[in-house]
This record gives structure tokens, C-alpha cells and sequence, in this order.
């Protein structure tokens, strides 16, 4: 459930919408002083996170296999690191994908890193 937060800022106020998803508390600033239109976007969000398809760019990030997250890594590793450092980056990278499985990138958790 979303909420609407009033905060004072220079000259005035606006009004904040206060929300949790995907497990992560929000704040969005509504840009506006205007009750009803604070409201309606409030609204709006409700309806997006009901359905799913909320629209934070950040959120709605390309679903990055860990795989593939690994090969621009390797490549970014074998442009900067010595030869050495870059082949100890690709074994400890495949042993910890073996431990994971090939997930989403987004789906990785600190407890996941701590178990390995």
C-alpha cells in the first residue's frame, strides 16, 4: 500500500508518494504542491504495482543473466588486469556460477554471496 507524504521544502511544500515494491521501500516525489493531482498519481502507482508493471527505469531493467553480467566483466578484466589476475577472475566467476546457476543478475542475494 502506498501513502502520501507532505514535506516542507524551500518555499512552500510537496507532496511524496511512500511505497514498498519488489521487497524495497520508495519514495517519488510527486512534483507538485496540488492535493488531487498528488493523489491521482498516488492512484496510479497503486494500479501499476497491483498489475505488476510498475515504471521505475531501474526496475524495469533489462533481465541480466549472471552469465552475461560475468562476460563484461571478463572483458572489462582482461582490458585493465594482468594476465594472471584475469584468469584467477575467470575461475573464481565459474565456480561461483556453478554454486549460483546461471540467475538472473537481480535475483542475487547477500545471503546467496555468504553461503558460497
Amino acid at each position: 500500500m502506498a501513502t502520501l507524504i507532505k514535506k516542507k521544502v524551500k518555499g512552500g511544500y510537496i507532496y511524496y508518494v511512500d511505497f514498498t515494491y519488489q521487497g524495497k521501500r520508495h519514495r517519488k516525489s510527486t512534483k507538485t504542491s496540488d492535493k488531487k493531482l498528488s493523489e491521482l498519481i498516488l492512484h496510479d502507482i497503486e494500479l501499476k504495482i497491483a498489475r505488476e508493471s510498475f515504471g521505475f527505469g531501474e526496475l524495469e531493467a533489462k533481465k541480466t543473466k549472471l552469465a552475461e553480467f560475468f562476460d563484461k566483466y571478463l572483458e572489462f578484466s582482461k582490458a585493465t588486469k594482468t594476465k594472471n589476475s584475469c584468469l584467477l577472475d575467470r575461475h573464481s566467476l565459474s565456480v561461483f556460477k556453478r554454486f549460483t546457476g546461471n540467475i538472473q543478475f537481480t535475483a542475487l542475494k547477500p545471503k546467496m554471496v555468504e553461503n558460497f
